[in-house]
């Protein structure tokens, strides 16, 4: 689950008012609007991947075009792990139209990045999603990716956070 699907689930600390799907929809639009009032490329690219969060259940075809346009916007400003991301969740929609090839490179471009920013959370989802592709013709290679996935999850969970969060977002 990614943080912004929570912002469409009622948040349970104490003294949060709950938000739904078209709320967090229109505070994105209005500050996509903002920031490209701004000029400030990485807020817009924040905005329109989170706009493709929220149309995953919907619109896999309109999730997937904000995704590339937010990986543009990204690899624009220098944010790997806003690329890897995008990459990612693109991989994950060739995954559910059974576009195992697409989905295995793009799994593997986004592993790549993660490693190269040493984002383990987001390297062992990569490793996950290749396992499974791979189980659909080599046990062997399924196993390995498992196995690697399962090692870095098993660190310590501090080790798990993105590095470049808190980088790119100063």
């Amino acid at each position: 689950r990614t943080w912004t699907g929570k912002l469409q689930k009622n948040d349970e600390r104490p003294g949060r008012m709950p938000i739904g799907p078209r709320r967090a929809r229109q505070g994105f639009e209005e500050a996509l609007s903002l920031y490209r009032k701004l000029g400030d490329v990485g807020g817009q690219a924040n905005c329109i991947s989170s706009l493709g969060e929220l149309s995953w259940r919907s619109d896999h075809e309109a999730t997937r075009e904000r995704f590339e346009e937010a990986l543009r916007l990204y690899r624009k400003v220098g944010s790997l792990i806003g690329e890897a991301n995008c990459i990612y969740l693109i991989g994950e929609i060739a995954l559910s139209r059974a576009d195992h090839s697409a989905a295995r490179q793009l799994f593997e471009d986004a592993l790549l990045l993660y490693r190269r920013v040493g984002a383990l959370f987001g390297e062992a989802w990569a490793l996950i999603r290749q396992g499974q592709l791979a189980q659909l013709s080599d046990s062997g290679a399924a196993r390995a990716h498992f196995d690697a996935a399962l090692a870095l999850l098993d660190r310590d969970p501090k080790d798990l956070a993105l590095p470049g969060w808190r980088a790119f977002h100063a």
